[in-house]
């Protein structure tokens, strides 16, 4: 007959082991779902096969666009916590192979580090010129910045007039052949600019609604 301290140490590794089980699928279940910290740092560079390539921070890395997309050939050059600055250094990895089409977000993290408005332009114009010179045939699509929701925020807080004076300002860039704007601002916040709360996961990273919404806004301009 097993005694009361056999059972119980049964119970406690059967739980342990449902534990278990039960972590492993909630993880398989993210990473159909987003890219893993792997998969962001391979696709750092891109690959002869990728024909569209997305460029950004966090808020492209984390999501895994052939999925959510429907597609095959998008590179994820997005990652965690670059600016401006980063991009510049490492853009020639993301279009040694001459992609198609570039999609192109940054800025919100040169904004929580302080930066302003004018250096965040500076750098998108010799980001575009590095791409124009380098691969003339790409299109590149400037994707606005998003709103933040300062009241949720945990990262940090910026004014959102930053945001909505860089949108109108990268607009200039536009030359309606090889250097197109999609306006992403509008469907993500309301007239008071904070990002809306069922868009965003802790103020500035998106939920699954977000990237619907900006899923919608951008596929008909990566298909082929």
């Amino acid at each position: 007959m097993i005694n009361k301290k056999v059972e119980s140490e049964i119970a406690i590794g059967l739980i342990v082991i449902i534990a278990l089980i039960m972590g492993s699928l909630i993880w398989m279940k993210n990473t159909n779902r987003y890219a893993s910290s792997a998969d962001v740092r391979d696709k750092a560079e891109v690959g002869a096969t990728d024909s569209v390539v997305f460029i950004g921070d966090s808020i492209t890395a984390i999501e895994n666009w052939n999925a959510l997309l429907g597609t095959s050939y998008v590179a994820n050059a997005g990652i965690s916590g670059n600016t401006t600055d980063d991009v510049i250094a490492r853009l020639d990895r993301a279009i040694v192979y001459k992609p198609k089409k570039i999609f192109l977000m940054i800025g919100v993290n040169d904004f929580l580090r302080g930066r302003d408005v004018a250096h965040v332009l500076a750098n998108y114009e010799i980001i575009l010129n590095s791409i124009r010179k380098q691969s003339p045939d790409t299109v590149i699509y400037i994707e606005s910045v998003l709103p933040i929701n300062n009241d949720l925020s945990k990262i940090g807080t910026i004014d959102s007039q930053k945001i909505i004076t860089l949108n109108r300002q990268l607009k200039k860039f536009i030359d309606g052949k090889k250097i197109l704007f999609i306006d992403l601002y509008p469907s993500f916040c309301g007239d008071d600019s904070k990002l809306y709360r069922k868009y965003t996961v802790d103020g500035v990273h998106l939920s699954a609604a977000g990237y619907g919404v900006w899923k919608n806004a951008i596929y008909q301009y990566v298909k082929f």
